[in-house]
């Protein structure tokens, strides 16, 4: 109910989350512009501008990102959820578990294509799943003030920037399409 639910402040759920969660996108898309859809909604917070917004990224060789931002949802989620070929992310800022498989180490399946027996239709695949669990108090990289300790090492230690003016020009310019095909 402050400055960031107006759009004449620059307020809005994407131009205040936007372009982290892109940035996060993009890293598993690649360079590529990807093709862009977008819904954006004001529903029930204050102000003027957009409390929800759902983007679908697509890049050419099929990878399809999926973001939702809302400060107006009754049930909250996983932050990350990630469905790959051989795996999949599930977590939140606290965490994240891994899960997967290598393909070689899948056992032959056999397409039955007689009648089910008493209605009893197929019995899913054995898959050799692997999981692993990362907490984040475990790592030896704290949450968002990396970014500060980055920036130190770009300034006093000569490191490349870790978040480059180019990278920060190509989410705006996703944030402002995304406004272009859905203005609210």
């Amino acid at each position: 109910n402050d400055w960031q639910t107006l759009k004449e402040y620059g307020g809005g759920i994407l131009n205040n989350w936007g372009a982290h969660l892109l940035d996060q996108a993009m890293l598993l898309l690649g360079e590529e512009d990807p093709e862009v859809l977008c819904q954006l909604a004001h529903t029930v917070s204050a102000g003027d501008a957009e409390d929800h917004a759902k983007i679908t990224l697509k890049a050419s060789r099929g990878l399809v990102v999926d973001l939702e931002l809302s400060s107006c949802a009754a049930f909250s989620q996983d932050n990350w959820f990630v469905i790959g070929t051989c795996g999949g992310i599930r977590g939140s800022t606290g965490g994240l578990t891994i899960k997967w498989f290598a393909p070689n180490s899948l056992p032959a399946v056999q397409v039955d294509r007689r009648p089910p027996q008493e209605r009893d239709y197929g019995k899913p695949e054995e898959i050799p799943w692997q999981t692993e669990v990362w907490h984040a108090a475990d790592s030896q990289y704290p949450g968002w003030e990396q970014i500060y300790f980055d920036l130190h090492r770009t300034i006093r230690e000569g490191a490349p920037l870790v978040i480059t003016p180019e990278s920060a020009r190509r989410y705006i310019a996703l944030i402002a399409r995304c406004k272009q095909l859905c203005p609210v």
